[in-house]
């Protein structure tokens, strides 16, 4: 299941907040659907690398804020109403699930620094 961003997006703030959308979904579907740690930690540091990615074709740094978008507010570039990856999964795992989920994302970013 590839990251889904069209690079066409990526040349317009709408296109990019569109990006950011799909990706958000993306992660969520992604992660749930990986079959082991391995798989959900690769699929997780993707996400980051696609996230920073949509980032720096606005002129933006890499290597920051992805903790934010994915797990607080999912702002990636403007404030967004778009749903908050984390929150979502929180409503279809199970408390010690979402902990352990939480160590494999915390080393897939540092993973895609």
């Amino acid at each position: 299941m590839p990251v889904p961003i069209d690079p066409a997006d990526l040349t317009s703030d709408a296109g990019r907040e569109r990006a950011l959308d799909r990706l958000g979904a993306w992660f969520v579907e992604s992660v749930l659907a990986a079959d082991d740690d391995a798989a959900r930690q690769e699929r997780m540091r993707e996400a980051v690398i696609a996230f920073y990615d949509i980032r720096e074709s606005a002129d933006q740094p890499r290597g920051m804020y992805a903790g934010h978008f994915f797990l607080v507010d999912a702002v990636g570039l403007a404030y967004s109403d778009r749903p908050v990856p984390w929150f979502v999964l929180a409503e279809r795992v199970d408390r010690p699930t979402l902990d352990h989920l939480m160590n494999l994302f915390n080393a897939a970013e540092h993973a895609a620094r």
